[in-house]
């Protein structure tokens, strides 16, 4: 199994450009490469300051079965935009959220976000692991 896990696209935010990739994920990414068949990379849009096409380009080209997307209440939109730009392109690839605004607003974010399959709430080292497994 093939898993990207990212941030949402810089799209004109220039202030993380740069900065290091959310630890969150790279936590996440540790978790699960020891597990047998199961290849994570990291991919971090917003510290590259790509835009929401660049974005879907180099994830596309990593042919993830899997995308988990970090979610903030500052980058909803731009994420939103990355999760169905995806599906578009690849309508196989299971979409999950995480970060606190997907704790927070867990059900909402699934009835509004068509192209978003999943939910993983609070610290998901656990759970994350659980479903890669």
């Amino acid at each position: 199994m093939r898993i990207v896990l990212s941030t949402p696209p810089a799209e004109g935010d220039t202030w993380g450009i740069g900065s290091f990739p959310t630890l969150g994920l790279l936590y996440l990414a540790g978790n699960v490469r020891s597990l047998p068949d199961v290849r994570v990379t990291v991919v971090d849009p917003y510290a590259e300051g790509l835009d929401v096409d660049q974005s879907v380009e180099k994830i596309l080209s990593l042919s993830p079965d899997m995308l988990g997307v970090t979610v903030t209440s500052q980058n909803i939109k731009r994420a939103w935009k990355l999760l169905t730009r995806i599906k578009a392109a690849r309508p196989d690839i299971l979409t999950i959220c995480g970060g606190y605004h997907a704790s927070l607003f867990d059900r909402l974010l699934l009835n509004e976000i068509d192209d978003l399959d999943l939910i993983l709430r609070g610290e998901a080292e656990e759970s994350f692991h659980e479903l890669c497994r």
